[in-house]
């Protein structure tokens, strides 16, 4: 399924509501849950008696029209912060995906020092600083001294492996 978009949605809110209201009949919603950036949406969908977990992606803002994208458990999505909570609510579809849920919620929970050596994606790097703020993050070092930003759920201490996309790198403020 493609991307729905509209100029008429002011936000992330907007777009969820909008979302739920074209997407499910009535009746089918048995929960929604959006994550801490808003931007991910976990559904616990009912039709006929059968439960599914669904993610609605949100994209959009900064001057464009705000978007919205429905997945389903048996896709698959690239995505791994469901709730734990939803898991024990709907029949398994995706026994991958589910891994990688309770491995991101793991690898989330842990928490590194500075000198920790750590994998990312297969790569080993150590972890240079902690930082705090809103979310807990990390700065990182590769063998060959380049510095990353990621966060405890992209990192595992030994053979855990999460899966997504490359982390992202750091930029100084002074560069």
């Amino acid at each position: 399924m493609g991307w729905t978009s509209s100029l008429r949605w002011r936000g992330p809110r907007e777009v969820r509501l909008a979302a739920l209201r074209e997407s499910y009949d009535a009746g089918t919603v048995v929960s929604s849950t959006p994550t801490s950036s808003g931007r991910h949406v976990w559904v616990l969908a009912e039709r006929d008696g059968v439960r599914r977990i669904d993610l609605i992606l949100i994209e959009g803002g900064h001057n464009a029209a705000w978007a919205y994208k429905t997945m389903s458990e048996a896709s698959q999505p690239f995505y791994y912060d469901c709730p734990l909570a939803l898991l024990a609510e709907a029949p398994e579809t995706s026994p991958e995906w589910r891994a990688g849920v309770r491995a991101f919620h793991e690898a989330a929970s842990r928490s590194y020092k500075a000198g920790d050596t750590v994998t990312v994606y297969g790569k080993s790097y150590v972890v240079v600083d902690v930082m705090a703020g809103r979310v807990l993050s990390y700065l990182i070092r590769n063998s060959r001294g380049k510095v990353y930003k990621t966060t405890a759920s992209k990192m595992s201490p030994a053979a855990v492996q999460v899966p997504g996309p490359s982390p992202v790198e750091f930029q100084s403020a002074s560069a």
